[in-house]
């Protein structure tokens, strides 16, 4: 429905089956990425906690919504073990200035570059369980065009260095 707002498919293995502990039995799921470019009137999009691969072309979709505000792609204790790798550069979020809350908790990321400075809207970030892979060479002053962020939660994070980060 090309007028939806908001989509939350938090929880489901869209990939394979998983455990439904409401009714004990395995179910399977499966969506096409690719229909999201034609939602663009969406604001909030939830796919927590998915097995979703999550490869360049559907990355490149979902970061073209240009009026998301709200953008969960997190994995949570029961992905943990199958972490994807995102990778996020200058131009990731160019076209996501609307965006006030995203959560990549649980994922690799994969830095080039400054990926945050288009989002000066966002006021809620949450990189828990987090790690990151980056050049150690490249300057990453990636929070600095976060002025308008008022949570920010980065527990658990792992990476060397993590000070260079954040600075």
């Amino acid at each position: 429905h090309p007028n939806l707002e908001s989509l939350d498919l938090w929880r489901l293995n869209l990939t394979g089956p998983t455990f439904d502990r409401y009714d004990n039995r395995f179910e399977k799921y499966s969506i096409d990425l690719k229909a999201l470019a034609n939602l663009k009137a969406l604001k909030s999009l939830n796919l927590g906690d998915n097995n979703l691969k999550l490869e360049q072309e559907e990355c490149e979709i979902i970061f073209s919504l240009e009026n998301l505000e709200s953008l969960n792609l997190s994995l949570t204790y029961r992905n943990l073990f199958n972490k994807r790798q995102l990778k996020l550069n200058e131009t990731t979020f160019k076209r996501m200035k609307n965006l006030k809350h995203l959560n990549l908790s649980g994922n690799q990321i994969k830095l080039e570059g400054n990926c945050f400075k288009h989002l000066t809207q966002l006021i809620e970030l949450d990189l828990s369980k987090t790690t990151f892979d980056s050049d150690k060479n490249e300057d990453h002053d990636i929070f600095s065009s976060l002025k308008q962020l008022e949570k920010f939660k980065f527990d658990d994070i792992e990476r060397n260095d993590w000070f260079q980060l954040y600075r």
